[in-house]
């Protein structure tokens, strides 16, 4: 681990990120839970995803 490379972790976490509202969606369809938590869900996957591109659009000015 001492090559560990925290953009790895990064991409793993986008990716885990990017894939979890599919299998949340596919577990509400098979609960047969309906529009509001997904509506919820989805409001809360892409305040989430705004977050990283703020904090590293940041990051990098700070960093110039």
């Amino acid at each position: 681990m001492n090559n560990f490379n925290p953009s790895s972790m990064s991409i793993m976490a986008f990716f885990v990120w990017a894939v979890a509202p599919f299998i949340y969606s596919i577990g509400c369809v098979m609960d047969g839970v309906r529009t509001p938590y997904i509506l919820l869900f989805t409001s809360v996957w892409v305040i989430g995803w705004s977050i990283p591109f703020v904090y590293f659009n940041s990051d990098a000015e700070v960093n110039e």
